[in-house]
């Protein structure tokens, strides 16, 4: 009778760590669909847009701005824009 048991056991456990590792690919698979490249680079976007909110603390926070400007312009605009930035503090 022990022995029918100790195998009831060894087949349990192997079925549990089974469903362990079937839990942990699913949210591998997951967080990596979720955190993507190019899911990270769309939240990086928000966070430059932050700098663009006026009521945000990082309102027109110049190197924000210009990692921000990089990604949609030539190199020559990001180098207007600290005195651009320089004319909208002084409006506003």
């Amino acid at each position: 009778m022990d022995a029918n048991v100790e195998a009831e056991d060894i087949n349990s456990f192997d079925e549990f760590k089974i469903n362990v590792f079937a839990v942990i690919d699913k949210l591998t698979s997951k967080m990596n669909r979720r955190f993507s490249d190019r899911n990270k680079k769309t939240m990086r976007y928000y966070y430059c847009i932050d700098a663009l909110t006026p009521t945000s603390e990082n309102f027109l926070n110049q190197d924000i701005i210009a990692e921000f400007a990089r990604e949609y312009s030539s190199m020559m605009i990001v180098d207007f824009l600290p005195a651009e930035i320089n004319n909208f503090r002084q409006i506003c």
